[in-house]
């Protein structure tokens, strides 16, 4: 049977509602308690600060939810979406809009490496967290691992971060990008030679850098020579 989860016939979402007839009845028992008139809705003390807040948050984003939206969901796929994680988000409804955000951030240009950087982080951030939670549960550590998922999340970002076509400067934005992607990459190799100074590496497997780098020894000789040579 299909689940209606958000805006279904066109009324206001369920959870938004509740979450605003819930502040509204604590606002007014509060001042109840305190002597002060319930009505209106109107926030006079300080023990009122912490629902005013919540009160004017609620209102605002009650207000910009302007546009009703039904949805019917397989039992799959609701049981799936109860499961993910989206951005803390705890009902369908605010589950849904945050899996709308994300994908008109995929869409939409990225404007610079800072916006890249948290879109990489939400890409990666689930690999990461389940790593983590693996190592605690096996009371294990590698740092390559977790350095390398972390160095992966920057290139991801400076390759999100790429220049735009129609720019002005064009040709030096591709040569900027060019750099810092070879700087990245040139810090994560930078970081596998400290790892394979030791024959044991802060790895799940010790010898797991070392012996990668041993295939690639000729051709890290040859390197060195081309570079003497020039």
């Amino acid at each position: 049977m299909p689940s209606s989860v958000a805006g279904e016939g066109g009324f206001p979402d369920f959870h938004c509602c509740w979450r605003f007839l819930r502040i509204t009845k604590l606002c007014r028992r509060t001042r109840r308690g305190s002597g002060i008139p319930s009505s209106p809705l109107i926030f006079h003390s300080k023990i009122d600060v912490r629902l005013q807040t919540s009160y004017d948050v609620l209102q605002r984003d009650m207000a910009s939810l302007n546009t009703p939206l039904s949805v019917r969901l397989s039992d799959e796929d609701t049981s799936f979406l109860a499961k993910l994680e989206v951005d803390g988000a705890l009902t369908a409804s605010d589950k849904i809009r945050g899996l709308i955000r994300q994908a008109r951030q995929r869409a939409e240009p990225v404007e610079n490496f800072s916006a890249a950087l948290v879109i990489s982080h939400e890409q990666l951030a689930a690999a990461v967290r389940a790593v983590r939670i693996i190592e605690q549960d096996l009371d294990r550590h590698s740092d390559v691992t977790v350095g390398l998922m972390t160095a992966a999340e920057e290139l991801l970002a400076l390759a999100l971060a790429a220049p735009r076509p129609g720019s002005a400067s064009g040709a030096d934005d591709l040569v900027r990008h060019e750099a810092r992607l070879v700087d990245c990459a040139a810090r994560m190799t930078d970081q596998l030679l400290r790892w394979a100074v030791t024959p044991t590496a802060p790895a799940y497997e010790p010898a797991v850098i070392s012996r990668r780098l041993a295939e690639l020894s000729d051709l890290m000789k040859l390197v060195s020579a081309a570079l003497a040579a020039r």
